[in-house]
């Protein structure tokens, strides 16, 4: 496409388009003027009016036709009398049908109410400069204008990357695009959506972990109408899906306070709801080691939430374009109660080392009791069969003995060079040894 056809596509879609009559309107007039023109016929026969005898109201030089003497006799007094009652029917009807426009639509005074009264007689007579209607400024309009109060006929404008949905009583109508549009009769606009990307953020998102403890943090979602894979263009720089933009259109939720939601809080709506859900499965110390790095369990999170909320918006007509969550925060009584945890934590966890460590010493020590016990009853053993071997004639407890101070000294001498022993402890000892030798000697003798 060349550029001169470009911009004589793009005028000729710009045109303000004229207000017609429809068909069915210029013959139901038809109907009308063919009804009255057979009670016109009808009074004038009923009031037999004799020919011969009527006399024109002025003289003629020459005879007129009988035929032309007929319609004349059309026009006399006699004969538009019986459109009196007719004229002040249509006189009360027409002001009792303003009169219900005016109370019906809130207007502000009769003669706004006759004159939308004559427009939808007539639609060719709508006429003006057209109404410009946005997404942001349709409520307010709708409080001042009666085109956009009662609906048409008139002409309204839609700006481009707009589009609005129109309704006739009470039921789906029509789409319109930009450009200049001219209102049916009483077509009504019932919402004007923006097609262009709309950013939404909520600084402070209130969450719980799975502790059940308060998590914060900010989200941000950037989104736009379905395109319905629609590529754009320079006639269309704003594809769209219809489907998508009636469903949405018609998906305003009343709220407390005569508030209603609109399709853009919808959005951000539901992702904060999926990210609710997905932080509720972490605990604490995951949403926490990750707070700065914003990786790991953030990433996780985001990642989920993002798949979760591009499906459900799409089934409600709305591409997800980008999505960004802040950093998780916790309020000082949620980092104070974590600490007290860890501190406690690990207090018990620290005593409980020391406890199993205690007991593992005493169970060792034990084990080597036992251990020294069993080498000091086989080394008595031993030394007993090596004495008897040995031709010793003392009794089993001399020997024992003997053996007893024997391994007694060993350690003591092994011993003095880490503990200090007692003064009188080895003469002792060697003493003992002294008198059991004696009396082995005598036993021998």
């Amino acid at each position: 496409m060349t550029v001169e056809q470009t911009t004589t596509s793009q005028k000729r879609r710009h045109l303000v388009p004229s207000l017609k009559v429809p068909a069915w309107r210029t013959l139901y007039l038809m109907f009308l003027v063919g009804l009255g023109i057979c009670y016109w016929f009808f009074v004038w026969l009923m009031e037999r009016i004799d020919l011969a005898t009527y006399q024109l109201p002025i003289e003629l030089p020459f005879q007129l036709p009988p035929i032309v003497i007929s319609f004349t006799t059309l026009f006399l007094p006699r004969v538009l009398r019986h459109f009196i009652p007719v004229i002040i029917g249509w006189l009360i009807a027409y002001e009792m049908a303003a009169n219900l426009l005016l109370y019906l639509y809130d207007l502000p005074d009769r003669r706004r109410a006759r004159r939308n009264l004559n427009q939808l007689g007539n639609p060719s007579r709508a006429r003006g400069r057209p109404l410009t209607v946005t997404a942001q400024n349709l409520e307010q309009l709708r409080e001042e204008s009666v085109l956009l109060r009662a609906g048409g006929p008139g002409l309204i404008s839609i700006p481009v990357g707009q589009v609005a949905v129109t309704e006739h009583n009470g039921h789906f109508y029509r789409i319109l695009d930009a450009g200049f549009h001219a209102l049916d009769s009483f077509e009504y606009v019932h919402d004007v959506l923006d097609l262009r990307a709309q950013h939404r953020n909520d600084p402070e998102v209130r969450l719980l972990s799975r502790e059940g403890l308060e998590v914060c943090t900010s989200s941000s979602v950037t989104f736009r109408i379905s395109t319905g894979g629609q590529p754009a263009s320079p006639m269309h720089p704003y594809p769209l899906d219809s489907t998508a933009v009636k469903n949405l259109a018609y998906s305003q939720i009343n709220l407390p306070g005569n508030k209603a939601s609109t399709w853009e809080g919808t959005a951000l709506g539901i992702v904060s709801g999926i990210l609710r859900k997905t932080v509720f499965a972490f605990s604490l110390d995951e949403l926490l080691e990750d707070s700065q790095t914003e990786i790991g369990s953030h990433l996780t999170i985001r990642q989920q939430v993002e798949r979760e909320a591009r499906q459900s918006l799409a089934e409600k007509g709305i591409e997800l374009m980008r999505l960004r969550i802040g950093r998780f925060r916790f309020p000082d009584d949620v980092t104070e109660q974590h600490i007290e945890y860890w501190s406690t934590y690990w207090d018990t966890r620290a005593q409980m080392a020391g406890t199993e460590g205690e007991a593992v010493a005493i169970e060792e020590l034990e084990m080597a009791k036992a251990e020294a016990e069993i080498d000091t009853i086989k080394t008595i053993v031993d030394g007993v069969d090596q004495a008897r071997q040995q031709g010793y004639g003392g009794t089993a407890e001399e020997i024992v003995a003997l053996r007893l101070l024997e391994i007694l000294e060993k350690l003591a001498r092994q011993s003095q060079d880490d503990i200090p022993l007692p003064n009188q402890m080895l003469p002792q000892i060697q003493a003992l040894q002294e008198q059991l030798t004696v009396t082995e000697d005598k036993a021998n003798d």
